[in-house]
This record gives C-alpha cells, structure tokens and sequence, in this order.
C-alpha cells in the first residue's frame, strides 16, 4: 500500500507540472503579444523554456526540497536528454520511414556536441561556478544565432503557440503566479514520490530519474516528435530534439549552478554516460549526413531498451 501511494504522489505532482507548464507558457506568449513582443522571441524564449519547465522545476524544485538535489538534476537531465535521442527520435524515425533534408545543421551538431562534452566532463570530474556562467551565456548566443539565421523556420513553427487567450493582461499576470505555485507544489511531491519509491525498492534515486522521471519529462518531445513525422515535419522533429537537449544542459545545469553546490556520485552515471555519448553521436551523425532511415529508429529504440534493463539489472 505504501508504495502504490508514493507512485500516486508522483503521478499527481508531475501532472500538476505538466498543467502547471501548460498555463505558464499561454499565458507568458499572450501577454508577449500583448506587449508587442515578436512571434519569434516568444518561440525562441517562452515558449523554448516552458517546453522543458518539467525538467527545469524538477531539478530546480529538488535543491528546495531535498539534501541528494544532485542525483535528481543530473539524473533528469541525463536520462531526458537520452530519451529524447534514443526513445522520442527513434520512434519518428520509424513512422517517418525514409527521408532526406537538405539544411545543412553544422552549427547545430556542433553546438550539440559541444554542450554534451561539458556535461560529460561535469560529471566526470566535477562542477565549477563558472560553468554555470559559461552556459547559461553560450544559450544566450545560440539564441540570437537562431533569431538572425532561421528566422521564417522559427516563426512557422512557434505561430500556433500565440494568441491562444484572448483575456486581459492582468489575469494573465494571475494565473501565472497561480501556474508557478502549481509548479513547485508539484516539483514537491514529484520529489518525495521519487524518494520514497526508491527507499521502498532500495533503488538510487538517481536511477529512478535517469528512466522513470526522464520518461515523464520527455512526453512533450515524444508527442511533437510523433506527430511531426505524421506531417512529415522533419526539420522540426530534428529541430525540437537538438534544441531540447541543448537547453537542457545550458539552462537546468546551468541556472541550478548558480543555487547549489554538486555533489556527484560519479559510478552512478559511467553506464549512462556511455549510452549518451553513443545516442548523441550518433544522432550527430545522421544530421550531418542528411539522410533518415527507419533501420536507425530501430537501432535507437534496442540501445534505449537495453539501456533501461543496463539500469535496473
């Protein structure tokens, strides 16, 4: 009884964020337009961030809410960040079948690899404050890179984000101060479920965000993921995946380094290291080459299944 009661309490805090995320970014993008504010900056900003707001107030919420903060921001980040390659990419992948792009998105795979590799090494061999600064200014330029090179892309896909509310500024001014109480009351409970699952099953913390809270956090990407190959979106499926994953690591490593001094039990992650490193170049890979094939999904979603029974066996 006591451990279907602390997965219920894990399933109704994350619903409260992915709610609470949900308000916080309609209501953020209307009063952006209200205040006359680009349909590109409130894609390339508020909507980029409230995407990944589940990441974020898990990890943010966990320096709040409980001394072992650091299994939960780097194992959120860590396993969201393989998710999304292996599990979210892998399944477009197979429904999109066979295809090609002609962008090229060398920018992209370098700013991704490059975000990976200080991820990796923080982990290795431990984090510095000015890492946090480092980060957080490098997405500050990879931004304004996207504003001034994909322009007309970014609009595109970010349009049907705005305009959605038609009420005044003032409530929405109220129910973001509502959505952010809802955020971290859910951050709360997402936290003592997740504690209290692993003390019950004797599992590390760390691994149970590395699969099951990285699952929960990344069902935003799967579902844009999915449906993007359904329209044969194939820029944005690419697009969405890279950017999450470079926010990620810019913006919850990033700002959390500002809040809190890491300790990293280092043997935790060598397995998921290893799968990340394999998944990113990998991916890195096929965006360089350009050309798509089901057979790659297949192989991302074996590595992501034997990476699930690597961590739990």
């Amino acid at each position: 009884m006591e451990l279907i009661l602390y997965i219920s309490v894990f399933l109704v805090g994350f619903y409260m964020i992915s709610k609470a995320a949900d308000y916080f970014v309609d209501e953020a993008a209307n009063i952006g337009t209200k205040h006359g504010m680009s349909k590109l900056m409130i894609g390339l900003t508020i909507v980029a961030i409230g995407t990944s707001l589940p990441e974020m107030i898990t990890s943010l919420g966990a320096i709040l809410f409980t001394p072992n903060y650091s299994e939960f921001i780097i194992g959120t980040t860590l396993g969201s960040n393989i998710t999304n390659i292996l599990l979210a990419f892998g399944l477009f992948l197979i429904i999109a079948k066979k295809f090609t792009i002609k962008k090229d998105e060398l920018f992209n795979i370098i700013a991704l690899i490059g975000t990976s590799i200080v991820f990796i090494i923080f982990i290795l061999f431990g984090f510095v404050s000015y890492v946090a600064i480092a980060l957080v200014i490098f997405y500050t330029y990879y931004i304004l890179y996207q504003k001034k090179y994909q322009k007309l892309e970014i609009e595109e896909i970010e349009e049907k984000y705005v305009d959605k509310t038609k009420h005044s500024s003032k409530k929405s001014y109220i129910i973001i101060a509502l959505s952010f109480i809802g955020l971290f009351i859910g951050a709360k409970l997402t936290i003592l479920g997740i504690e209290n699952i692993g003390s019950i099953l004797s599992i590390p913390s760390a691994y149970l965000n590395l699969v099951v809270v990285s699952i929960a956090t990344s069902l935003p990407e799967i579902g844009v993921t999915i449906a993007s190959a359904k329209r044969k979106e194939y820029l944005m499926a690419i697009g969405n995946i890279v950017g999450t994953n470079i926010m990620n690591v810019c913006l919850i490593i990033g700002t959390s380094g500002f809040f809190g001094n890491y300790l990293v039990q280092t043997d935790l992650y060598l397995s998921s290291i290893v799968i990340f490193s394999i998944a990113t170049l990998l991916f890195s890979f096929l965006i360089y080459r350009k050309k798509f094939t089901p057979v790659f999904g297949y192989i991302f979603i074996i590595l992501y299944v034997l990476y699930v029974l690597m961590i739990f066996t």
